[in-house]
């Protein structure tokens, strides 16, 4: 709604800015000089225990200064209560018993519309209320009865239960609403024969959803036959209603959200209730969707710092990795995210029928700051023993780092990552162990689902097959290498025959290639491609338009792995080979094929320099990667030796000729060979 600005501008005249914002901070007695129109409290928008956010009278203003929030009334309530524009200005205007302006006539019809859509949900509510209290509704109420729900908590969200049956269209009709208003509400469908219109929720358990002033605007209804393909159905878009906006029970968390209530987000309308049940008001969920930009917004107004209680498996991780995304380029001094990240296979409804109270406590009290996060999502389980891994970690973190707009959050958040990789690489670990606090995250990360995602090479072939999906007239030019190369993994064997496959029937389905294997024999394999993000970030594959880049990409990442075979099959040649002399010209090879390798690493991934411990910055030089290859190719278990030392002759008698060393594995090495190698190594 559209308010005159003559109205707005008397309304923000007879606003008392220390009565509204005394309704929600407690001023300072101390600080506070009420006589003078000065008051101070602890900021509402950062946690202190010091006042630093000032409202001045007369102005009308307030301000922060350690965190610098500042404005009126209308943002104060816009910003710390997650109201609308209009909200705030009913509220005020309400406080200050103000009428508000007669709306136009285009302003009355749409207000007029509202109503009615708000009414419908209204009297639809009411009807699916009763409907569970009656026979056909006893097993819905008994199913909420055996998930722990109390009849008062059941009352309290409005809970129902819709019948396989047209009745609710029938009362709406009753009550003077047309067939189309019914649709438009969507609380209908029209008909594919033509005659009419039918429900939309069947047989399901009923959860109004409410707006932030707490109107009913929307439905969710939970499946009872278990054999319904949608477990839950969400209401459509409509004028009044938008999942990607609107977030279950925010006009309830609004209210209740302080410093002992904090407010958490979890995945669906169970979780939020028994929360809620059980003493946690602040919850709120997503309705069907991931978080979007707009729900963040909402929650970071809201809180300093939301709690996202993500379920205990490989989906939860990943939506948490997605949240991660969404809230970097949002963070300022004093906002941030907490994340919790609950016991494998278990969400909030489940944990606390099963540990009570201080089960969820315990959780809670154990969430993951944002930086420890990352690095626990991005680190635990996996092995960065390689220049090349640990060049691809710095590549992800410092995509995240990069997406941050607040200079002094990006720094500090830097900061923080270039000190854990210092202090891991540098103290030789090559298994990131798992903290404490962090063991939900591993124990999730670890389930793989059907691909192997444990390797190095497996990202690259990853890489290459995401790039045919997002650009399939790649696979045209590059059919032959992609027929010829084998991957590490069936899985992305499966998804490349399956390329080829379409690609080869020229299909007319209108559908994309992509949208075809989603629905195909390796569904699940295409999802967690598609749910690594240190792929998807690609500006070759985040890029639609991008497909020359993306050409140049997959023929460098595919040379790449032919020269990665070559050198596997010629280090396996070297030390399965029964021959006891020593083959120079077969190791040079192999040290030529090494170092083409990595020169095409340094061209495909951004080489930075490795700090020492004395804090000197050195470029780390192919040999040091030689060392381990060396070494492995002249031992016959194909292991590298202890702290990475050269290979050392056999303690063995040496033989007459002098001009041959022998090593432990028996191998003959010419003295002139050995010697140039041992000055290669300590270089």
């Amino acid at each position: 709604m559209a308010f005159p600005p003559d109205f707005i501008e008397e309304l923000n005249k007879v606003t008392s800015i220390s009565r509204i914002l005394g309704k929600f901070v407690t001023w300072d007695s101390k600080k506070t000089k009420a006589a003078k129109g000065d008051y101070w409290a602890c900021c509402p928008f950062h946690e202190e225990k010091t006042p630093s956010f000032h409202a001045t009278e007369s102005r009308g203003t307030y301000y922060c200064f350690s965190c610098h929030e500042k404005g009126n009334a209308f943002t104060f309530l816009q910003k710390s209560r997650g109201m609308s524009f209009t909200d705030a200005v009913r509220f005020l205007a309400a406080e200050a018993n103000l009428p508000l302006p007669e709306l136009t006539g285009k302003e009355k019809e749409q207000a007029e519309k509202v109503n009615h859509l708000i009414k419908i949900h209204e009297i639809a509510a009411n009807h699916y209320q009763e409907q569970l209290h009656l026979e056909s509704g006893k097993p819905a109420l008994d199913y909420l009865d055996s998930r722990g729900l109390k009849s008062s908590i059941i009352e309290e969200f409005g809970i129902g239960y819709a019948p396989n049956n047209l009745d609710v269209i029938k009362i709406l009709n009753l009550a003077g609403f047309s067939q189309e208003q019914i649709v438009e509400a969507g609380l209908a469908k029209p008909s594919d024969r033509g005659n009419g219109i039918y429900t939309t929720f069947r047989d399901r358990i009923m959860f109004p959803i409410q707006d932030s002033r707490a109107r009913i605007i929307a439905f969710g209804g939970r499946a009872m036959n278990p054999d319904t393909p949608a477990k839950y159905l969400n209401s459509p878009n409509t004028s009044i209603f938008n999942k990607g906006v609107v977030l279950y029970n925010l006009h309830n968390a609004s209210s209740s959200v302080n410093d002992d209530n904090r407010l958490l987000v979890v995945e669906g309308y169970m979780d939020v209730i028994a929360l809620h049940q059980a003493g946690f008001v602040a919850s709120v969920a997503p309705l069907g969707t991931a978080v979007t930009p707009e729900h963040l917004a909402q929650l970071l107004r809201l809180s300093q710092q939301p709690v996202f209680a993500m379920d205990g498996d490989e989906a939860g991780i990943r939506a948490a990795k997605r949240v991660v995304d969404l809230v970097l380029p949002e963070l300022v001094p004093g906002k941030s995210v907490l994340f919790s990240t609950l016991p494998d296979g278990l969400d909030p409804d489940d944990l606390i029928r099963k540990r009570g109270i201080p089960g969820i406590r315990d959780c809670l009290n154990k969430a993951m700051e944002l930086n420890d996060f990352i690095w626990a999502s991005e680190t635990v389980g996996k092995r960065f023993d390689t220049y090349n891994s640990r060049t691809i970690l710095r590549g992800i973190l410092d995509a995240k780092i990069n997406l941050i707009k607040n200079f002094s959050v990006r720094e500090t958040l830097k900061h923080d990552l270039r000190k854990r990789q210092f202090d891991k690489f540098n103290k030789g670990k090559k298994l990131i162990e798992a903290s404490e606090q962090s063991k939900q995250v591993k124990e999730s990360l670890n389930k793989t689902g059907k691909l192997n995602k444990g390797s190095e090479l497996f990202f690259m072939e990853a890489t290459l097959i995401s790039l045919c999906l997002y650009h399939p007239d790649i696979i045209e030019s590059e059919i032959g290498n992609l027929e010829s190369y084998d991957f590490e993994t069936d899985g992305l064997n499966g998804i490349r025959s399956e390329l080829l496959s379409e690609t080869e029937s020229k299909a007319s389905s209108s559908d994309s290639i992509l949208d075809i294997l989603k629905e195909g024999e390796y569904s699940q394999e295409i999802q967690e491609l598609l749910d690594i993000g240190e792929i998807n970030i690609l500006p070759e594959i985040a890029d639609q338009n991008a497909l020359t880049e993306a050409r140049v990409l997959f023929q460098e990442i595919l040379y790449w792995l032919q020269i990665l075979k070559e050198e596997k099959n010629l280090k396996q040649e070297i030390t399965s080979s029964p021959e006891k002399e020593y083959n120079p010209d077969l190791l040079n090879e192999l040290k030529d094929t090494t170092l083409k390798r990595e020169s095409i690493e340094s061209n495909i991934l951004e080489q930075d320099t490795a700090t020492s411990q004395n804090g000197t910055s050195e470029q780390m030089d192919d040999t040091v990667h030689l060392k381990a290859i060396i070494a492995s190719a002249l031992t016959t278990d194909n292991s590298t030796f202890q702290n990475g030392s050269a290979p050392k002759p056999s303690e063995k008698a040496m033989p007459p000729d002098h001009n041959v060393v022998v090593m432990d594995n028996s191998h003959r090495v010419p003295k002139e060979d050995y010697d140039e190698l041992m000055n290669l190594l300590s270089k």
